[in-house]
């Protein structure tokens, strides 16, 4: 009995002593093992709340995930892709000009992939405000709308402009209207 106490004590210091580091380690491997289940080679860190992950797929693809407060960024043979969230969210540099953002609107989420963006924003203007500005910007701006859904408090716009399509979906509830832009690039 002694020796198990003794054991136990030993193991429970040894962890304290090892703290965040021995469960960084044990969650490394188990992400390892569950991706060589599907057949996915990989490398994975953990260090102070940053994630890095190598892969290779059974194809030879390789892919690069780093994730690191609020931003996500993947790279691979088929371009990259950067995912930002709260307070590190903000339009991506090289997003489109000619598509409607409102002044003042709170960026909650920005995602960068090769075919395009997707945005989240938030302002305290009203929905149909926001619809009526968005349908105005959009059409002065070169782009034709192509559709157009409105049920509820929800309304879903379609706009077309050469080879780039942009959904933008305005939500309104609570004193607040949410703002989903989609704008993807066609291939050619």
């Amino acid at each position: 009995m002694n020796k198990v106490l003794i054991i136990l004590l030993s193991a429970c210091v040894i962890g304290a002593g090892c703290g965040k580091k021995a469960s960084e380690k044990i969650a490394e491997k188990m992400i390892e093992k569950s991706m060589e289940k599907d057949g996915i080679k990989g490398d994975v860190n953990i260090s102070g709340g940053n994630v890095t992950i190598h892969t290779t797929d059974k194809d030879g693809k390789k892919t690069d995930v780093n994730v690191s407060g609020d931003k996500m960024t993947v790279k691979s043979d088929d371009g990259n892709a950067v995912f930002t969230t709260g307070s590190s969210a903000k339009l991506p540099d090289n997003f489109p000009k000619d598509v409607y953002v409102p002044a003042g609107a709170n960026i909650a989420t920005a995602m960068t992939v090769p075919e395009g963006f997707s945005v989240a924003l938030q302002t305290k203007e009203s929905a149909e405000k926001i619809v009526t500005a968005c349908k105005a910007k959009m059409v002065e701006n070169g782009w034709k709308e192509e559709a157009a859904y409105t049920a509820a408090q929800q309304t879903v716009i379609a706009f077309k402009k050469d080879n780039r399509t942009a959904s933008v979906m305005i939500m309104g509830a609570d004193g607040a209207t949410q703002i989903n832009l989609t704008v993807v690039t066609e291939k050619q």
